[in-house]
């Protein structure tokens, strides 16, 4: 896992990039799930890096502050407290193209969801319920799938996330071996043989 401070938001503001990470976390009676170590400590790396470019106050590295957001495809994402502008700025500036009206519902939608969160002493985060509604995490859930999206996580059930598995597994297979076998066909004009 590798968690870096150095990338920036056009405004000047630093991103905490998360890569290569992907977990199975149990969930409590309310709803709670730890954080790992390794990745707690990473993280408060990565804070303390950001803390003095970012709008942050200095103890928030202690505390973990995330914002938790609706996500695609019934899943919830965490970001990183100095990333959330990452998802605000696309309701704020959204594409060309797209119906106003639709815009505003769906950012209504986004922000009225949107929750800040701290992790607590044990580095515990509670997932809110009415994000709990949005990804379908009932009482019948008791562990989710947290994987790194680059700057924020994606929290889903289980059963999503093997779904979703299964999927982009068919799509590895259908398109592998052009992605990723070394041996290319000749292009046209080459003869079948020579070294290119």
């Amino acid at each position: 896992m590798v968690i870096k401070g150095q990338n920036r938001l056009s405004d000047g503001h630093p991103i905490i990039e998360i890569l290569g990470r992907g977990d199975f976390l149990s969930l409590d009676a309310r709803k709670r799930f730890r954080l790992p170590e390794e990745l707690s400590d990473a993280l408060r790396r990565a804070y303390g890096q950001a803390a003095p470019h970012s709008d942050l106050p200095p103890d928030a590295v202690n505390r973990l502050p995330f914002y938790f957001a609706p996500g695609t495809g019934k899943r919830i994402f965490l970001y990183p407290a100095p990333n959330i502008a990452l998802a605000t700025s696309q309701f704020e500036a959204p594409p060309a193209g797209m119906a106003p009206a639709l815009v505003r519902k769906a950012r209504d939608y986004f922000y009225g969801l949107l929750r800040f969160a701290e992790a607590d002493r044990q580095n515990r985060l509670q997932l809110p319920e009415p994000l709990c509604r949005h990804a379908a995490i009932g009482d019948d859930v008791d562990r989710v799938c947290l994987v790194c999206r680059g700057a924020w996580f994606v929290i889903s059930k289980v059963s999503t996330e093997d779904e979703l598995m299964a999927e982009r597994e068919a799509a590895f297979e259908q398109c592998v071996d052009e992605l990723l076998d070394a041996v290319k066909p000749a292009s046209p004009g080459e003869e079948e043989g020579q070294p290119t």
